[in-house]
């Protein structure tokens, strides 16, 4: 499987199976995305492709525009990837024969390859601030908190 077999393409954590239905949906949000590019409310997209109401035809489109977006970015990460690689076979004998220079270059290539498909952990950062507040404007954030819980419950 390649890299970017493995990456969704729609929503993160999920993907898609090839089916003709899905292949119909697919081609449907295509459709629903145009109208709107084109000018069409959400409300006349609904009822031109058939959607039960225009919350419906918007998150047709919202999927459209991330798989419209996520596809290429998947297939330029594939090809930064596949350079990489091709890099990497080139100085990876020198390397291996202990080539300090080589090493570096490998290692190089290897952080950059890390960091294209993310496979390094998240890097945890503290914050320390010091934030200067108007003694006015903490009477006006009580304010808001106290009409908050009066109008809310919470």
């Amino acid at each position: 499987m390649t890299r970017a077999a493995q990456s969704p393409s729609n929503k993160p954590g999920k993907t898609r199976r090839a089916t003709p239905t899905n292949a119909e949906l697919v081609a449907k949000e295509r459709q629903a995305l145009d109208l709107r590019l084109a000018g069409a409310t959400f409300d006349a997209i609904a009822e031109r492709l058939g959607y039960a109401d225009r919350s419906g035809a918007q998150r047709a489109v919202e999927r459209a525009m991330t798989s419209t977006l996520q596809e290429p970015a998947d297939q330029l990460r594939e090809l930064q990837a596949a350079r990489l690689d091709r890099l990497l076979l080139a100085i990876w004998p020198t390397a291996l024969d202990g080539d300090t220079k080589a090493i570096a270059q490998a290692r190089g290539l290897i952080d950059q390859l890390c960091k294209l498909l993310g496979l390094n952990a998240p890097t945890k950062v503290d914050v320390d601030a010091t934030v200067a507040v108007d003694p006015g404007e903490i009477e006006i954030v009580q304010r808001i908190r106290a009409w908050r819980e009066r109008t809310t419950g919470a």
